[in-house]
Order: structure tokens, then C-alpha cells, then sequence
């Protein structure tokens, strides 16, 4: 049976908060004793269930790369900032569209730039 044919299963909570997720689910998720699981509220109501794979040690030297140029403190922070302002105008709501975030002010306060 697949995660599809069972969207409709119920599951009771129990006093201490505890639910038991069904054999077939666990199985298709690959979910064992001790797995460990992010819920994320959607926008909708909905929550999903996402299984949290491998570990903190499959992460190491993901991101070494012997063929790069090693960049500054400052590169680094100024890429972050970037970053941070494409995606914070991309975020706010309300926002006139001709209206980009553009940098911070010595308070931390978002300037729009036209």
C-alpha cells in the first residue's frame, strides 16, 4: 500500500501528545526507532512530516572545494547581505514593487532604494 492510499488515515493522540504513524507510512519513509522528524506548519493548515536524513558528520567538507579562490571576511559578509536583502524583498508584504531592499542603515533598519 503507498503513502497515497493512506491520506485518509486516522490516528489517535494519545494523553502525553503521542501518536503512532502507520507500519506502511514508517516503511515508505524508511522511518526506524529513534528517527527523528520535523513538523512544518504550512500556510494552508496543513503540517507536514518531514523526515530528518543523515547527519551532521555527512556534512564535512561539503562545501571544500581546492579549486576556488578563498574570499575575505568582508566578501563573505557582503554576499550574506546580499543575500539577505534579495530574499527580504522578496519576503515583505505590502511592498511597493518598485521598491527594492538595498542595504541596512547603522540601526539595522531595511533602506528601500527605487
Amino acid at each position: 500500500m503507498s503513502i497515497a492510499h493512506l491520506d485518509r488515515a486516522y490516528v489517535t493522540l494519545s494523553s502525553k501528545g503521542q501518536v503512532t504513524i502507520p507500519k506502511s507510512i514508517r516503511d515508505e519513509m524508511k522511518l526506524e526507532p529513534g528517527s527523528q522528524l520535523r513538523f512544518v506548519h504550512m500556510s494552508d493548515g496543513r503540517v507536514e512530516l518531514i523526515p530528518r536524513t543523515g547527519s551532521m558528520q555527512d556534512l564535512i567538507g561539503i562545501l571544500h572545494d581546492p579549486n576556488r579562490k578563498p574570499i575575505s571576511i568582508d566578501e563573505m559578509n557582503d554576499a550574506i547581505a546580499d543575500g539577505w536583502a534579495t530574499a527580504g524583498a522578496r519576503g515583505m508584504r505590502g511592498l511597493d514593487p518598485d521598491h527594492t531592499v538595498s542595504a541596512s542603515d547603522s540601526n539595522g533598519a531595511a533602506k528601500k532604494s527605487r
